[in-house]
């Protein structure tokens, strides 16, 4: 008599949002990246998100019957062919991290369903927030929306895929098989209450408030008669040209950075080293220029009541995109270990176009996978500290005219 064969389980489980965040659901532990970054979240778009505007990431499509894994080179060191290469001091490299026959979140250093995310007592180092960068405003690119967005210039396979995860050390022209990340708009911006917050599940009081990113621009009164304006002059024109009237113009963007722990609690956090708390109601007093100038921290200790201290992740970014003469954009970098270690982006086609008027969330891989297995989580604090969204995440650029 043969026996079914039947998926691994642990017996651990954990609480997480689906994508869009507005539903959560228990989580088994996952054996592979597949089912951390995929197929769990798969499993409740019928039920939540499948209605949703939901921006597509490149991926692999077959030509062939028989596609193949395409061959990843792991002993390279440095790779130039992306701006990665160039953003990031120190050579770009795979390490060996996790045993591969365990599953991935005991394979992170997780021994059981208490001691998932187990943080030590020390507080995170204040490096992450000495950033005196500027700010991430970009006026100089122009580019459609992601409804236009185009595939990349270069030639991808059809009959070879990527095994893994994109990153910066990988092959060009190989694409996964799906998407280890997700975008999608919630709705209209103006839906989106400064003095309510974020109405989702699982959210700690207080700590559901995106944060205000005020900005100042420069357009055609014409071209944007209903955007609020702060003062206008006619410019300079050309004989035979119709004389243009330029305006400033006042824009106020929502961001956010969402972390949740394996209980499934989640909360946004208004620095690299600062949980947001807003007394009574909001909206809160900071605003987003940490979040602009600073690398944030993959991992945050959460505060929710328990002996065992469990660590947040980083999961969804939040933005609404304005009604005006700019385009929203994102470029998501992920760096989960020290250096060496490849930068986790979704896609290297560049940064990510949003379309005017929407609130939008990106969601976050659960595992990062490498090379060589998945990234641990450092259980030394210096180390952990290196785990990061790089600074650059939110940008605007002038749309073509």
């Amino acid at each position: 008599m043969v026996r079914p064969i039947k998926s691994h389980s642990s017996q651990i489980r954990t609480k997480a949002a689906c994508n869009c965040g507005r539903k959560q659901a228990d989580r088994e532990d996952p054996f592979s990246h597949k089912a951390a970054n995929y197929e769990f979240y798969q499993s409740l778009e019928h039920s939540c998100c499948e209605k949703l505007e939901h921006y597509t990431f490149p991926v692999f499509m077959s030509s062939t019957a028989d596609a193949q894994a395409g061959h990843v080179d792991t002993t390279r060191e440095e790779v130039t062919h992306h701006p990665l290469a160039r953003k990031e001091s120190g050579k770009l490299d795979s390490v060996t991290a996790g045993i591969s026959n365990l599953s991935l979140a005991l394979s992170l250093g997780q021994s059981g369903a208490s001691d998932v995310f187990a943080h030590t007592s020390h507080s995170l180092n204040q490096d992450m927030s000495d950033s005196t960068h500027t700010s991430a405003v970009d006026l100089g690119e122009t580019g459609h929306a992601g409804a236009d967005h185009k595939a990349t210039d270069r030639q991808v396979s059809t009959t070879e895929y990527l095994p893994g995860m994109v990153h910066s050390n990988g092959p060009v022209g190989l694409l996964p098989k799906f998407s280890s990340w997700s975008l999608c708009c919630l709705g209209k911006a103006n839906s989106y209450s400064p003095t309510q917050g974020l109405d989702q599940p699982g959210f700690m009081h207080g700590s559901n408030y995106l944060l205000p990113w005020d900005m100042t621009v420069k357009a055609d009164k014409e071209k944007w008669p209903t955007v609020n304006e702060t003062s206008g002059k006619k410019g300079k024109n050309k004989r035979g040209q119709k004389s243009i009237q330029e305006t400033e113009i006042n824009l106020r963007l929502y961001l956010g950075c969402e972390y949740e722990c394996p209980r499934g609690h989640r909360f946004f956090c208004s620095g690299p080293d600062k949980l947001l708390k807003v007394p009574g109601t909001g909206p809160p007093k900071d605003n987003a220029n940490k979040l602009l100038n600073s690398d944030m921290p993959l991992y945050f200790p959460c505060h929710c009541r328990s002996s065992k201290g469990y660590m947040a992740q980083l999961m969804r970014v939040f933005m609404t995109t304005p009604e005006g003469p700019v385009q929203a954009k994102l470029s998501p970098r992920i760096q989960p270990a020290p250096m060496p270690c490849p930068i986790f982006l979704p896609t290297t086609d560049g940064p990510i176009k949003l379309p005017a008027g929407g609130l939008w969330v990106l969601r976050l891989p659960y595992i990062y996978l490498g090379e060589d297995g998945p990234y641990m989580i450092p259980t030394d604090q210096q180390h952990l500290n290196s785990c990061r969204l790089l600074k650059g995440l939110f940008g605007i650029a002038q749309p073509e005219q």
